[in-house]
């Protein structure tokens, strides 16, 4: 490799030590490293094209591992909506979700508001670069926050690549954080459900005091029934 060639390669500030002696990083754009696809969306007025099996993935759903509406296959082979792989890269193209960006957790079919990535080496390490470098893909292709992306500007953004082996190494490292991250997410949630359960054990609920408050008012209208009562037969005897 000649010195040109390593002037157009960068260096993290941080490297496992296995990868501190070998070249640096070479930029590539989106398009040379990855088979890339948007989907469709099936005649909404079909009915025969919804309700099978095949989830159907939309851009606020890349992230999730359900969705809300399913199609059948001749809805899928009857349309522009195309197949990923639970693992794909989504990246959300349109919309509030513009910009996001997802390893598919299920297999599933995607409409045009999302591109999917099939990276050549590591679709998690392809992952981890592109969601740290979201905010400035934002910023840079998104007028104030608001507006779409596009398939073509994607796949021409450039991003540094290490060696597959580096870009394993790092993936398996964050991609662990990820999963520590999740487990804690998951038992916060446990606990605040919890919290939650004895809370409504612990305090009388709204429908508790206006209950309390009828059942006071008709002790009273009681009372007073049965005082006038008393009242009345006290008077029939004088």
């Amino acid at each position: 490799m000649n010195k040109q060639d390593d002037k157009k390669r960068v260096t993290p500030k941080m490297r496992f030590p296995e990868f501190q002696t070998t070249l640096g990083w070479e930029a590539s754009s989106v398009s040379k490293t990855c088979k890339s696809f948007s989907g469709g969306t099936p005649n909404t007025a079909n009915k025969y094209f919804y309700g099978g099996k095949i989830p159907f993935i939309r851009s606020a759903e890349i992230a999730l591992e359900k969705t809300e509406l399913f199609l059948t296959e001749e809805g899928l082979n009857n349309s522009s909506a195309k197949m990923v792989n639970k693992g794909d890269v989504l990246v959300a193209l349109y919309g509030a979700n513009s910009g996001n960006v997802a390893l598919s957790k299920i297999d599933g079919a995607i409409n045009q508001a999302i591109l999917c990535l099939q990276h050549q080496n590591n679709n998690a390490f392809l992952y981890h670069i592109l969601s740290y470098n979201q905010e400035k893909i934002v910023n840079t292709y998104i007028q104030g926050g608001q507006g779409n992306l596009s398939g073509e500007i994607i796949k021409s953004i450039k991003l540094p690549f290490p060696s597959p082996k580096e870009q394993q190494k790092i993936a398996d490292c964050l991609s662990s954080i990820d999963e520590l991250i999740n487990f804690r997410e998951q038992k916060l949630a446990a606990l605040k459900q919890h919290k939650k359960g004895l809370m409504q054990q612990l305090f009388p609920s709204h429908n508790d005091l206006q209950a309390s408050k009828q059942a006071s008012k008709q002790a009273s209208k009681q009372a007073s029934k049965q005082a006038s009562k008393q009242a009345s037969k006290q008077a029939s005897k004088q």
